[in-house]
C-alpha cells in the first residue's frame, strides 16, 4: 500500500493456511497474512481499509470467509479484529512457536452485480 510513493503498510492474501486452519483447502476462504502498518501512519484507518479491501477481494473471488490469525496474548490487536467484525475461532500453537495464535474469521458477501 502506497501513497505518493511512501509505503504505508503491507499484507498478503493466500488461498490456504493448513498450519493454522487444517480445513483451509475445503473451506471457501481467503487468508490474510502479515498485515503491518507503518507506525507513523497508524490511527488513520489504513489497516481497516486493507482488511475491507481483502474482504471485498475474497467476495469477488466467490469466497465466503476472510480468515487471519494474531498472537493471542496481543489483546489490543485481537480486540481490534473483533471490532472489524471478526469472530474468534480458538487458539492454535504452531510447531516451534512459543506463543499461541488466536484464529479469526469474518463472513464476506459477494458484491451486487458479480
Amino acid at each position: 500500500m502506497q501513497r505518493a510513493g511512501d509505503t504505508l503498510g503491507t499484507f498478503a492474501l493466500e488461498d490456504t493456511d493448513a498450519a493454522v486452519w487444517p480445513d483451509s483447502e475445503a473451506v471457501g476462504a481467503v487468508h490474510l497474512h502479515r498485515l503491518a502498518i507503518d507506525p507513523h501512519q497508524q490511527g488513520l484507518g489504513i489497516g481497516s481499509f486493507a482488511v475491507d479491501w481483502a474482504a471485498r477481494t475474497a467476495a469477488a473471488q466467490g469466497r465466503s470467509l476472510l480468515r487471519l490469525d494474531a498472537v493471542a496474548a496481543n489483546t489490543r490487536l485481537c480486540t481490534w479484529y473483533e471490532r472489524l467484525g471478526f469472530t474468534a475461532k480458538g487458539e492454535v500453537l504452531l510447531p516451534g512457536w512459543v506463543r499461541a495464535s488466536m484464529r479469526f474469521e469474518r463472513e464476506v458477501t459477494r458484491p451486487m452485480g458479480l
